[in-house]
């Protein structure tokens, strides 16, 4: 029976410890052959001025098949209360093909890139490496921090951006349940 998981469903078992090192083995993976990715493929719906973006992957050493799509349609806040990008992913069995799960990709897609922060942080800065400068504070911004912080434990972020001072204060307000460092 394929799942259906909520955004919710999906915060309650993926942390960043784990992502970053599902991160690691998959680019292992890929590194090595033993991963298929193909370029995504943009289709779009020019009626609703939308673009839909389909990127299917298998990752052999995790059993790991399926795809994501992201939508981007610049209307839906205005007409629809909806954001602008929405994301899907589809998890497919190894063997047979049929479906897992079926689950919201938003967060798993902010994991990720902030994962890769963290994953790159860990590999290529120095051990003893203790600040972090962040620059933005856009939709990936909070996972970036948290995956840094992950890596390194750091003693201070350094927070940098054209928002406005309350967005700024809004957002570093809203690291404080997953960092604890002086933040900047």
């Amino acid at each position: 029976m394929t799942k259906l998981l909520s955004r919710n469903d999906v915060m309650k078992v993926l942390d960043m410890k784990d992502t970053i090192e599902i991160l690691e083995k998959a680019f292992c993976d890929l590194a090595t052959g033993n991963a298929v990715m193909p370029q995504r493929i943009p289709s779009t719906s020019p009626d609703h001025g939308g673009l839909a973006l389909f990127m299917p992957a298998y990752i052999k050493g995790m059993g790991a098949l399926g795809a994501k799509v992201v939508t981007v349609y610049k209307q839906n806040p205005a007409k629809y209360k909806l954001p602008t990008v929405l994301g899907t992913i589809i998890l497919l069995e190894e063997k047979t093909g049929a479906p897992i799960a079926v689950m919201d990709g938003g967060y798993l897609t902010a994991m990720r890139t902030g994962g890769v922060a963290g994953l790159a942080t860990k590999i290529l800065a120095t051990k003893d490496a203790k600040i972090h400068t962040l620059i933005g504070t856009g939709g990936m911004a909070r996972t970036h921090a948290w995956a840094v912080d992950c890596a390194r434990k750091i003693d201070k972020l350094y927070i940098y951006s054209i928002d406005q001072a309350e967005k700024r204060e809004a957002f570093r307000d809203s690291l404080k349940d997953i960092i604890k460092c002086d933040i900047m």
